[in-house]
């Protein structure tokens, strides 16, 4: 059962890919410069996820999770100042990590979550991330 349910959320994953909605200060210049590794994550050999994303300038930065019924999950906030608002690429331990958990610390449960990054209150770019526990 764990493996269709795998096969159908890479499936969804692949159909619908990433997608990105600019507004008129963006700072992403690409569509393929935000996603998360690894995609599906949630058990005990994958428990995080981590947010990799390239920004043009310093920026400040918002990722907000929400389940698919549009109820945010989780929420974090960092500014220009801080590491994960620093120009540039972030893939590495400037990324931004999510355990699956919302912002009370419950775990959340097995399913597809969209990801957005909100960079200078304007620019949204997203990316669906799956837990499969």
């Amino acid at each position: 059962m764990k493996s269709i349910l795998i096969h159908i959320i890479l499936v969804i994953l692949m159909t619908f890919g990433n997608c990105v909605i600019l507004g008129t200060d963006a700072t992403l210049e690409h569509e393929h410069e935000f996603s998360c590794y690894p995609n599906p994550f949630g058990d005990f050999s994958h428990p995080t996820t981590s947010f990799n994303y390239y920004i043009a300038h310093d920026s400040d930065i918002t990722l907000e999770i929400y389940s698919v019924d549009n109820e945010m999950v989780w929420k974090q906030t960092f500014s220009s100042k801080e590491p994960q608002g620093k120009a540039g690429l972030h893939d590495g331990s400037n990324t931004i990590k999510w355990d699956g958990r919302n912002d009370s610390g419950t775990i959340q449960l097995s399913g597809i979550y969209l990801a957005y990054l909100v960079i200078n209150n304007s620019a949204r770019t997203h990316t669906q991330i799956a837990i499969v526990k």
